[in-house]
């Protein structure tokens, strides 16, 4: 929803909660797709799991969830 900054985010956004790593997990086209969702600016986003959130938490547990996997 545009006008109001709203996202619904689905699966790319968690929060509470980690990102679930699997044997099929794609973290690049989750990066490349969350870079997208930053272009995009929400003011909220109702992600795939947990409570409403803005984009500054969601960034911050990405950014956590990348780092976790470029060390591993």
């Amino acid at each position: 929803m545009p006008k109001e900054r709203l996202l619904i985010s689905g699966d790319i956004a968690f929060n509470v909660k980690i990102l679930p790593v699997l044997d099929h997990t794609d973290v690049k086209g989750w990066t490349q797709t969350w870079d997208k969702v930053e272009a995009l600016k929400p003011k909220t986003i109702i992600p795939g799991h947990g409570s409403v959130t803005d984009l500054n938490i969601d960034q911050t547990q990405f950014r956590q969830f990348k780092t976790y996997n470029e060390l591993h």
